[in-house]
C-alpha cells in the first residue's frame, strides 16, 4: 500500500512503448506456502531465478517454506523483487521499514514511525521526462559527449573466445581485507579529503592498466542518482550508471592521481541526470551483440545494509542460488563495516576462477 511500485504492471502500447500502470491500494498480495523436505535449495533457486511477465505480475513475490516433517520445525521466508522496482537503495527502506511493521503488529511498539512520502515514483518518471529537455538535455549531454569523445574499450585477456552473443552466466569470487588495512585506506581518503570510493578506484584503474596496457579507461559505476530529498524513502529503480573516463599518467604520483580520480567523479556525478540509455543512443555506440555498449568493466562501493537484518531474520547462507554476470567483470565493495569486504563478480563464458583469483589479487596488492 505505501509504495505504489511494488504494485503496479509495465504494459507496452502499439508503438512499443512502455507506460505503468499502479493497481488499486488493496491489491492483494498473494504469498504461497509451501511444506518442504529435502528440497528447500532448488525451491529457492527456482524462486530467484523466475522470470517475470511484468504486463501481468506486480514485480514482488514473497513465499514462505515450512519444514513440518523434521524436529527443526523452521520456516524460510523468500522475498524476490524484480530489478525494475528496486535498486540497493531499497534495499535499507525495505528491511527498516519491514521491521518497523512487523514491531508494530506483534506489539512491540504502539505505533508506525514512518516518514511521510510526497510522491510516488510513477511522479518522478514523469517529472523526469519533463526535466531533461532543452538548455538541461543540452548541457548534460555536451559533457558527456566531451568526455567519450574517442575513448577506447577496455581489452583485458580472456580465457575463452569472446561469443557472438553476450552470455549471462556467471559467478562471484569473494575477497576481504583486514580491519588495519581497511582502516588505513579510509585514513588516506580523509587526508586527501577525498572520498574513499576515490582511492579504491585509483587501485582499480592500476589493476585494469596492468592486464590491459591501457592508460585511457573508461569504467561503469552505478550511482545512487537519489539526490532530490523527494525521493530520499522511497523505494524504486533510481540508480543510473555513468561512464568514468580515467586517464593514467605513470609519472604522475599516486596521491596525485587519487585527486585527479575524485576530480573526475566530482565531474561525472554533477551530470548524472541523464539515463545511460540515452547516452548510448545519442551517442551513437555501434550495436555490438558480444559486448555492452561504452564499457565492460562496472566498479562500485556502497554502504547498503546498514540495516541489521538479524534484528527481525536469520539470514540465508546461499549465496549460489542467482549467479548473473552483467558484464565482463563487475567488482563491488562494501564499505558498511569495519573491514571492507568485495567481490569480483564475471562473466564463467570468458573467465576461469583461477583467473579472477590473480585479477583479485593484483588488485589488492
Amino acid at each position: 500500500t505505501r509504495h505504489e511500485t511494488l504494485r503496479t504492471l509495465i504494459k507496452e502500447d502499439e508503438a512499443g512503448g512502455s507506460y505503468q500502470i499502479v493497481l488499486k491500494a488493496n491489491h492483494a498480495l498473494k504469498i504461497k506456502e509451501i511444506a518442504i523436505e529435502n528440497n528447500l535449495e532448488q525451491l529457492l533457486y527456482e524462486e530467484c531465478n523466475h522470470i517475470y511477465d511484468l504486463s501481468n505480475e506486480i514485480p514482488i513475490r514473497v513465499c514462505i517454506y515450512k519444514e513440518e516433517k523434521n524436529s527443526k520445525n523452521n520456516d524460510y521466508l523468500s522475498i524476490v523483487i524484480h530489478h525494475i522496482a528496486f535498486d540497493g537503495w531499497s534495499t535499507d527502506i525495505f528491511f527498516k521499514e519491514l521491521i518497523q511493521y512487523y514491531q508494530y503488529y506483534t506489539k512491540q511498539t504502539p505505533v508506525l514511525n514512518l516518514p511521510e512520502l510526497e510522491i510516488q515514483y510513477k511522479d518522478f518518471a514523469i517529472w523526469q521526462k519533463a526535466y531533461l529537455t532543452g538548455d538541461v538535455l543540452t548541457k548534460q549531454l555536451k559533457f558527456w559527449q566531451d568526455k567519450l569523445s574517442n575513448y577506447e574499450t577496455i581489452t583485458l585477456p580472456t580465457d575463452f573466445i569472446r561469443p557472438i552473443n553476450i552470455d549471462y552466466k556467471g559467478a562471484d569470487f569473494y575477497f576481504e581485507l583486514d580491519e588495519q588495512t581497511s582502516g588505513l585506506l579510509r585514513e588516506l581518503a580523509k587526508e586527501l579529503q577525498v572520498s574513499l570510493y576515490s582511492v579504491l578506484l585509483t587501485g582499480y584503474c592500476l589493476f585494469l592498466q596492468t592486464y590491459s596496457n591501457q592508460d585511457d579507461l573508461v569504467i561503469g559505476t552505478p550511482i545512487a542518482n537519489r539526490h532530490y530529498p523527494q525521493i530520499q524513502n522511497l523505494i524504486g529503480f533510481f540508480v543510473n550508471t555513468i561512464a568514468l573516463r580515467i586517464k593514467i599518467n605513470s609519472k604522475t604520483p599516486i596521491k596525485s592521481l587519487i585527486k585527479d580520480v575524485w576530480q573526475d567523479i566530482i565531474a561525472s556525478q554533477n551530470h548524472q541526470d541523464l539515463p545511460f540509455e540515452k547516452l548510448v543512443a545519442e551517442l551513437n555506440v555501434p550495436k555490438d551483440t558480444s559486448r555492452h555498449p561504452l564499457f565492460q568493466v562496472m566498479f562500485g562501493v556502497q554502504s547498503f545494509g546498514g540495516t541489521t537484518i538479524n534484528e527481525l531474520l536469520e539470514p540465508y547462507g546461499q549465496d549460489n542460488l542467482y549467479s548473473i554476470a552483467k558484464f565482463d567483470i563487475s567488482t563491488f565493495i562494501d564499505d558498511s563495516q569495519a573491514t571492507l569486504r568485495g567481490s569480483f563478480n564475471y562473466a564463467t563464458g570468458l573467465y576461469k576462477k583461477e583467473t579472477i583469483e590473480q585479477f583479485t589479487n593484483t588488485y589488492l596488492v
